[in-house]
């Protein structure tokens, strides 16, 4: 699963303001969201529960 905060600050809170389950992601790894910028960041949870920190988009 994908959680997507589209105004993500490093020294803010993370805002989830979208996800996407692993049903919505391609067999090739794609994904398409909506509204993304540069500013936008993705925190990873895989099937075990495990959280990635906050990723900021380049």
């Amino acid at each position: 699963m994908l959680l997507v905060d589209l105004d993500y600050e490093a020294d803010k809170p993370f805002d989830m303001d979208r996800t996407v389950f692993a049903k919505d992601i391609a067999d090739d790894g794609s994904i398409k969201i909506a509204g993304l910028t540069k500013s936008a960041g993705l925190i990873a949870i895989d099937k075990h529960g495990n959280e990635s920190k906050p990723v900021k988009l380049k």
